[in-house]
């Protein structure tokens, strides 16, 4: 006779506890831990696989809306800091292994997502991380050769496909005859970043597929609980 039990994975954040309750009889806990991440309540932490964003707010007609979204790691992020005793061009060398490191780890979160093995209820789920992780490591990559080779191509054809007026194209003239190599940094990482996310959202509005994951959690018979904390 084989006995089950019923188990629990938490998750606490800043703002609420959330706490999901399964029955191994359902799902295996090894299975559970690996499917618990892509909950639209599970923002993230330091031991997180995926790079994760996501926040709630109310649409114009009240209705509350949550997103979520898996994105490829910042060619910044870990980025070896200033030293005085290293030259120019040292620094740029450090920072662009840095970041050919980044887009490798971008390429393995989705491989992994990929792999993952899901109830076909989730697929949706799936489809919707994967779109915007995808969207997020293009960004980084077409950053990436754009600092390496000055290629402005990809960072133009990336904001072309929603619109392209009077401002973008100053930022493009910007980015043509930038020659600073932390100027290009700071360009394609701020002013043209956000000008790629707005265009993103114009194409891809945000829209995290909550009925698929509810319909999961009801066919498998998982409790969601969520606490919210008082803030001082």
């Amino acid at each position: 006779m084989l006995l089950f039990e019923e188990k629990h994975l938490i998750y606490d954040d800043d703002f609420y506890i959330y706490e999901l309750t399964f029955d191994d009889k359902r799902t295996s806990a090894i299975s559970m831990r690996e499917i618990w991440w892509l909950s639209p309540w599970v923002r993230g932490n330091g031991i997180a696989p995926f790079h994760i964003v996501g926040g709630s707010w109310k649409s114009p007609s009240g209705e509350n809306v949550v997103d979520k979204r898996f994105v490829a790691p910042r060619l910044e992020e870990g980025a070896p800091g200033v030293k005085r005793s290293r030259s120019s061009k040292s620094r740029e060398a450090d920072f662009l292994e840095n970041a050919l490191h980044k887009l490798r780890l971008g390429d393995e979160q989705i491989n992994k997502l990929r792999r993952l093995k899901l109830p076909s209820v989730l697929e949706p789920v799936r489809r919707y991380l994967l779109l915007h992780l995808d969207l997020s490591l293009k960004r980084e990559k077409a950053r990436y050769r754009y600092l390496k080779s000055g290629d402005v191509g990809p960072l133009r054809k990336i904001l072309f496909a929603c619109t392209c007026g009077p401002s973008e194209k100053e930022l493009l003239q910007q980015l043509e005859t930038a020659s600073d190599f932390w100027a290009r940094v700071r360009l394609t990482g701020h002013e043209w970043h956000n000008k790629a996310l707005v265009c993103e959202d114009t194409l891809y509005p945000p829209g995290y597929p909550m009925s698929a994951w509810n319909q999961f959690i009801k066919d498998y018979g998982i409790r969601e609980q969520r606490q919210y904390k008082a803030i001082d």
